[in-house]
């Protein structure tokens, strides 16, 4: 799908010149990986077994259906005898022990949370000089996928394979809305409009609302919202109030401002009004038990297959009132190379990396699980544009700004998993307890800085 300007056999030699050894400056501008070509002979991928590692069970939708396209292919890249043997079920703890022990897979799936000190130590490839030497067509990447996968935090390089482009938004039941009587909100909604439809639609076993005397929040029969997780709200919340958690060199961290307390006060607000509950009814928004619920397209199509044709209407997730940023939460995953001696088996883990992520496969991949394509080529393909045909919240999840608008932070600065834990806490002592907002987030700021500190 990705155009070249170079043929393989040139970028076989060619790729030979590639290594990562350059360590980045924490926080700073990455440096390119400098050249260790000798001028003798070059590497060539032909003749090698790679692994892959994909860190999701087989009988997850995601990993069976990756082993699904590769038997497919019978797991050899086209044009070559690169073998290809994927395993699934590893812990991304484990992963990480393996790149610090030097006994990493040839190639493994992950976010930027769990490489970026890798990258740091040097023990992650810069595939962007691959990609440059096999000819691929950089302008074919649909617009801001740069500022998500080669932000300026690792100096702008392409370290990592784009794949699995993660989009968040928020779903309805159709049929559910409709009995309640209410039209959907508009499609840009705010945060006082999803409190408002949420506590329109809640209704208690005797059919009572969260506003009506004799309101029993303890025998809802449907809900209105079932809120978002973790993983979503600590960065989008803020973000379309205006703040980040950390300030743009990912040194100094900004939790005690009007933002991130907007966002807090929003989410004890929807939960005290009734609008909203943290335990959902198993298949709450498939069997109308709920309204409206966030949903990311790895569960699109699940949902659709269960709720059946065009039961499933979509939003953006809803802005500040004020600030009106609209950013959908978008979570990036790519194919990383860990460093090797082998160069041949580096770049044969390169030439599966391309032919799988700017090829079929990975358009297979998104057609069979409703992720999203990250190439122009590939939503240009008719396959793409008739799988999504009528189906809004596929085509609300692909227009821009569903995309992000920001890097994704909390990725981009080590220790970032170990301060997130900070985050969740923050949330839940938000919404679980009546302590003071500022002393909350004051006690988060200082322990999140605590942390960046450490790892600095």
């Amino acid at each position: 799908m990705i155009k070249r300007t170079v043929s393989r056999r040139d970028f076989l030699a060619l790729s030979g010149a590639t290594a990562a050894g350059a360590a980045l400056a924490a926080c700073g501008p990455a440096a390119a990986p400098a050249s260790e070509s000798d001028g003798g002979d070059m590497p060539a991928a032909e003749g090698y077994s790679i692994v892959y590692t994909y860190p999701h069970p087989d009988t997850n939708m995601l990993g069976g259906n990756q082993r699904l396209i590769l038997e497919r292919y019978d797991s050899m890249v086209p044009g070559t005898d690169v073998q290809v043997e994927l395993k699934t079920g590893y812990e991304m703890s484990r992963v990480q022990a393996d790149l610090a022990a030097g006994t990493a897979p040839d190639l493994f799936w992950a976010g930027y949370t769990s490489v970026i000190q890798a990258i740091d130590e040097g023990l992650i490839v810069n595939q962007q000089e691959y990609m440059e030497a096999a000819g691929v067509d950089f302008d074919d990447f649909v617009d801001g996928i740069e500022a998500i996968y080669a932000p300026p935090t690792v100096g702008g390089y392409f370290w990592g394979m784009p794949y699995e482009q993660v989009v968040v938004l928020f779903a309805y039941n159709v049929a559910a809305l409709e009995e309640s009587g209410m039209e959907p909100p508009p499609k840009d909604w705010t945060w006082d409009e999803l409190i408002e439809w949420g506590v329109a639609v809640t209704r208690d076993v005797n059919g009572k609302r969260p506003d009506e005397d004799g309101f029993d929040s303890n025998e809802v029969d449907i809900w209105g919202v079932a809120y978002w997780q973790h993983f979503a709200i600590q960065e989008y919340l803020p973000w379309t109030a205006g703040q980040l958690y950390v300030d743009e060199t990912r040194t100094k961290a900004t939790i005690n401002n009007d933002g991130v307390r907007d966002s807090l006060q929003y989410l004890r607000d929807a939960y005290a009004s009734g609008a909203a509950t943290e335990k959902p009814p198993e298949k709450g928004l498939v069997s109308g038990k709920v309204v409206f619920q966030e949903v990311g397209n790895w569960g699109l199509l699940d949902f659709e297959k269960q709720i059946g044709e065009g039961g499933l209407g979509a939003l953006y997730t809803p802005s500040h009132p004020v600030h009106q940023i609209t950013a959908t939460p978008w979570y990036d995953k790519e194919l990383w190379m860990p460093v090797q001696d082998d160069k041949n088996r580096e770049a044969a883990a390169y030439e599966f990396s391309e032919w799988w992520a700017l090829g079929d496969p990975y358009l297979e991949f998104c057609l069979e699980t409703g992720y999203f394509p990250f190439t122009k080529s590939h939503f240009a393909d008719q396959r793409w544009l008739d799988a999504i045909a009528g189906k809004e919240f596929m085509e609300i999840a692909g227009e821009m700004p569903a995309y992000a608008t920001n890097t994704r932070f909390w990725a981009l600065f080590k220790g970032a998993q170990e301060a997130q834990q900070s985050m969740y806490e923050l949330w839940d002592l938000a919404v679980h307890t009546d302590e003071d907002l500022g002393v909350l987030m004051a006690a988060a700021e200082a322990e999140v800085q605590r942390i960046i500190d450490k790892y600095n």
